[in-house]
């Protein structure tokens, strides 16, 4: 199955027209630790009031809410994603909450246009590794994140352990439907792209939560 662009809009595409269905299996991908998840990868970050973080591949808008608890109405969240069907959801989403400092892009994450030291922190949460050409975007958020700024990715791989029966069953559904590349190494690629790199894993090695840090000083 192809892993590009096109085949993400596909996919992402239909789940923009279905948010109800998308956030059910959203549920399973999270063996039900979604909010306790999203809301740890939120707090990595590392925000305070004022502050302006990215929501790369943003979806339908799952992280706004805590992002905005973090930066407040003083702050910025400059939310991107390919799909516009997923950002016309976020749209909506920000519209009924009355979130007035969101600015959203739909554009390619790869070729993201972020101007250098623009960002106090960004986050990725299932996001990379449905990016075609990852590595393209994480060195863009490098580039565009102030000293001390972190990069937070809350993403999915392959389970380990007993629990690596259900892979051949999983493997396909996912690449199919949520343009997932099982076979790429995100941490592998922020690693080449940070310095300091943690990562906690989740759910018998299926999740993992990775920070990825600038510099403190230049």
């Amino acid at each position: 199955m192809p892993h590009d662009l096109a085949s993400g809009q596909r996919a992402y595409g239909f789940w923009g027209k279905h948010p109800l269905l998308y956030q059910a299996g959203d549920w399973l991908v999270f063996l039900g630790r979604k909010e306790r998840l999203h809301r740890e990868a939120v707090q990595a970050v590392g925000l305070g009031p004022g502050a302006t973080v990215l929501d790369l591949a943003c979806g339908h808008g799952v992280n706004f809410r805590l992002l905005e608890q973090q930066v407040g109405r003083d702050g910025a969240i400059i939310a991107l994603d390919y799909s516009d069907a997923m950002l016309a959801q976020a749209r909506s989403h920000a519209a009924r909450h009355e979130w007035d400092n969101i600015e959203f892009r739909q554009q390619d994450a790869a070729r993201a246009a972020l101007p250098p030291a623009s960002l106090d922190g960004a986050l990725c949460t299932l996001g990379l590794s449905a990016i075609p050409d990852s590595a393209a975007a994480i060195a863009a958020v490098a580039e565009a994140l102030r000293p001390g700024g972190r990069f937070v990715v809350l993403d999915a791989t392959l389970f380990h352990g007993p629990a690596k029966a259900l892979n051949p069953l999983l493997k396909p559904v996912f690449t199919y439907a949520c343009n997932w590349d099982a076979g790429k190494d995100v941490v592998t690629e922020l690693r080449a792209g940070f310095a300091d790199v943690t990562v906690t894993r989740y759910n018998a090695g299926s999740m993992f939560l990775a920070v990825a840090s600038t510099p403190t000083g230049t």
